[in-house]
């Protein structure tokens, strides 16, 4: 069984976007020589379902013990794979990673991931603001888990609260920091 379900909801129109992010993968996958360790599953339509509803087809399909989303529009570093594997091997419930968003494609803003923190945005005193959230769909999480809490059927801000059910019922007891950014958010409104 493997230990990682990478899953990727897309659209026929985001092609591109969704064949460099599986190259990257399975660059990686190889790399790691964890072809066995890694399951990528994507799904791909024309907007004919809700990102809800796909999601839950992805989870529902996962077999690793760690299921974790990656949207097609954003990037991982070149240790994705390898640092999750590693991760993967303290049993935790939850992996918690930060990162950086854009959201003009050049200011970046750093956010961080953690159990025991709230979902806010905090402002430094030179103006500068870092988001903070709890766990979600882009750290991996105990399947387990996430077949406990189903998506909403809808297409935006399905994964914040999906994210915000598992954190109010408290399915997360464990988790491993990952120190160093996971993951590249690059938010687009269109």
């Amino acid at each position: 069984m493997p230990k990682l379900s990478i899953l990727i909801c897309s659209l026929y129109e985001r092609a591109g976007m969704l064949s460099g992010l599986l190259r990257e993968l399975h660059k990686q996958i190889d790399e790691c020589n964890a072809g066995e360790e890694v399951e990528v599953l994507t799904l791909i339509d024309n907007r004919e379902r809700s990102t809800g509803s796909k999601r839950n087809e992805l989870y529902g399909k996962a077999i690793g013990s760690y299921s974790v989303s990656v949207d097609d529009d954003d990037r991982i570093p070149p240790y994705y794979i390898s640092e999750l594997l590693k991760a993967s091997k303290e049993g935790k419930d939850c992996f918690a990673i930060n990162g950086v968003i854009t959201f003009d494609g050049k200011n970046e803003k750093k956010w961080f991931i953690s159990k025991d923190i709230p979902y806010d945005t905090v402002k430094e005193k030179d103006g500068a603001e870092w988001y903070r959230r709890y766990p979600n769909h882009i750290c991996p999480i105990r399947s387990e888990i996430t077949k406990q809490v189903k998506f909403q059927d809808i297409t935006i801000r399905e994964d914040y609260l999906w994210a915000t059910e598992i954190h109010k019922l408290g399915l997360i007891k464990t988790e491993t920091i990952i120190y160093h950014p996971m993951y590249y958010y690059d938010y687009k409104t269109k």
